[in-house]
């Protein structure tokens, strides 16, 4: 049996976590780039910490804000232009690989970040 192609893999986990995105916030990711991205992948359960994603994105930009969210394995970047963070999804999505994580992270743009109480926000 043959492995599925990266663009299917990555159709599977658009899909994926736009149903963790609907069900959880009532959000659906945008088709469209935004300043806003949903790391589907990679958060607070999954070890990965700020630093980690402000290590990772800030290559791509000036961050205006990281949100990470307890007990959930995907936080919310959100970049100072669309510019910046369309930077970052073209080079990163299904691609780059964080410190302590096995695969690549995949990303998703929103109109914006949820509101969520108890969530750690970091400003930049």
């Amino acid at each position: 049996m043959s492995r599925p192609s990266s663009d299917t893999k990555m159709n599977r986990k658009r899909a994926k976590y736009s149903s963790i995105l609907q069900k959880l916030y009532g959000m659906s990711p945008c088709s469209v780039a935004s300043e806003n991205l949903m790391i589907c992948n990679a958060g607070l359960s999954l070890g990965v910490n700020r630093e980690d994603l402000l290590q990772t994105f800030s290559l791509f930009g000036k961050i205006q804000s990281v949100q990470m969210v307890s007990k959930q394995s995907h936080s919310f970047v959100k970049f100072l232009t669309v510019e910046n963070a369309r930077a970052c999804f073209e080079g990163c999505n299904g691609k780059m690989v964080l410190p302590n994580m096995k695969g690549p992270i995949y990303l998703l743009y929103l109109e914006s970040t949820p509101k969520i109480v108890n969530d750690e926000i970091f400003k930049c």
